[in-house]
């Protein structure tokens, strides 16, 4: 009886070796990468990720101090860093903010889109007509003006990547309340724009779409979350994880969307 063929050797567990990256992935390190709303939470962290891998960051905020406890943190890459304090949603001060990045930089490869707020009293029969206006503001008149201010730059370029961190709520409604949901969705219909009228000019867009992530915004929940629940939530940097993702991936992909949300339902 011939010898059963042999098949292939079983791999360690614990040993997968890592898919080889698509040919003309780029390395972090050589991006420079603008971040608005990143002083804290997900904007901090993919500011904070970059940073580590050796990319030029720019960060736009309107909180100076935590600007300032970042540049701390990260003194080693102070000379590839550009720290503006600054609101997203004052156009004169994004435009600013995009002219000192490329001053500074040379160039931009990957514009993060990321200002967000919320508020607790955010229900319908509940909801002030000026937090409506004030939401609307941060979560969509500022990737707006993020995303004209830039626009000029890339077109010279030939190429740039706008991620725009939006919402699972932006694919079906939660408690996040009809003005987050209603924002959100038009960063959704923004990027759509961006994909129809620039693709053509070398320039992409992607929608990160996460489920709740242990932030500061949602602490502003009317119940707010456990620590236990906290844990189980994505993280800040499981979200700048999947930005660096798309950023390396060669410029002939074009990553529309990407939804992420933790295992656990919460």
């Amino acid at each position: 009886m011939p010898a059963p063929a042999e098949g292939p050797a079983p791999v360690p567990h614990g040993s997968v070796p890592a898919l080889p990256l698509p040919a003309g992935s780029r390395s972090a390190a050589g991006l420079a990468v603008a971040v608005s709303g990143g002083s804290s939470g997900i904007g901090r962290a993919v500011a904070a990720r970059f940073l580590d891998r050796g990319a030029a960051v720019a960060v736009l905020a309107r909180r100076g101090e935590r600007l300032e406890a970042l540049l701390d943190e990260h003194r080693p890459s102070r000379e590839r860093t550009v720290a503006v304090a600054g609101d997203a949603t004052v156009r004169a001060q994004v435009e600013a903010f995009v002219a000192e990045a490329e001053k500074r930089l040379g160039r931009l490869d990957v514009f993060v889109v990321n200002a967000g707020l919320n508020v607790r009293e955010r229900a319908l029969d509940r909801l002030d007509p000026a937090d409506w206006r004030r939401m609307l503001a941060v979560n969509l008149d500022a990737a707006y003006h993020c995303t004209q201010a830039a626009l000029p730059l890339f077109r010279a370029q030939g190429a740039g990547l706008f991620v725009y961190v939006t919402s699972r709520s932006a694919r079906r409604a939660d408690g996040s309340g009809a003005a987050y949901q209603a924002a959100k969705h038009g960063v959704v219909g923004l990027a759509g724009a961006v994909r129809f009228e620039e693709e053509r000019r070398g320039i992409r867009a992607t929608v990160l779409y996460p489920g709740v992530v242990n932030t500061p915004l949602v602490l502003q929940r009317p119940v707010p979350p456990s620590p236990e629940d906290l844990a189980e939530a994505l993280q800040p940097d499981d979200v700048a994880a999947a930005v660096e993702f798309v950023a390396t991936l060669p410029g002939r992909v074009v990553v529309s969307e990407m939804e992420m949300y933790p295992l656990r339902p919460m």
